[in-house]
């Protein structure tokens, strides 16, 4: 199987790439951009008819190289949660989390995760978002998704973001600032 994903904010074209990992349930990928204005979202598309997004603004995000690290795992026979772990190569970093599942459950987020979001009629099955913040130190962070009753054939997708460094002005401290947008078109 192969997808692509191109994307682009008031004509200005954003990084689009998969993380990395199984594919169950979907193609999973993540697009960015620095410092967007702004205006219209566009996106086209290859490898499937039916698509499910969310759009995040992040404030106190990297400018140059946001991306840390990305990941995606899959629970492929019955099972009660779904972990995915990355390694980040930085402190501080912004982890967000997509799920996607195949029947309606219960769902829960792992402990320290804030929920961002969730559908559960969305085209692809049911879907939570959640964030987390890293530890201070680079290190491996887990990210999980809990399912009462059992469920199976569903994806968990993390993104790393770096946060923007003293260097450039904003104190580690900052914290992260996002507006969300989710949308279920299929």
């Amino acid at each position: 199987k192969s997808a692509s994903l191109a994307a682009t904010q008031n004509g200005t074209p954003l990084t689009c790439q998969k993380p990395t990992g199984p594919f169950t349930r979907a193609y999973h990928f993540y697009c960015y951009v620095a410092a967007p204005t702004s205006g219209t979202f566009s996106m086209s598309w290859s490898g499937g008819t039916t698509y499910q997004y969310s759009i995040f603004t992040l404030q106190n995000a990297a400018q140059t190289s946001p991306i840390d690290v990305s990941s995606v795992n899959d629970l492929t026979s019955s099972g009660s949660s779904l972990s995915t772990n990355v390694t980040t190569s930085v402190g501080n970093s912004l982890l967000l989390s997509e799920a996607i599942g195949a029947i309606v459950v219960t769902v829960t987020n792992g402990a320290g995760e804030t929920s961002l979001g969730s559908a559960m009629s969305a085209p692809l099955g049911h879907f939570t978002l959640s964030s987390k913040k890293a530890a201070t130190s680079a290190g491996t962070e887990t990210l999980t998704r809990n399912y009462s009753p059992n469920d199976n054939n569903d994806d968990l997708a993390v993104l790393a973001v770096k946060e923007l460094t003293a260097t450039t002005g904003i104190t580690a401290s900052a914290a992260y600032k996002y507006n969300y947008t989710y949308d279920q078109l299929g």
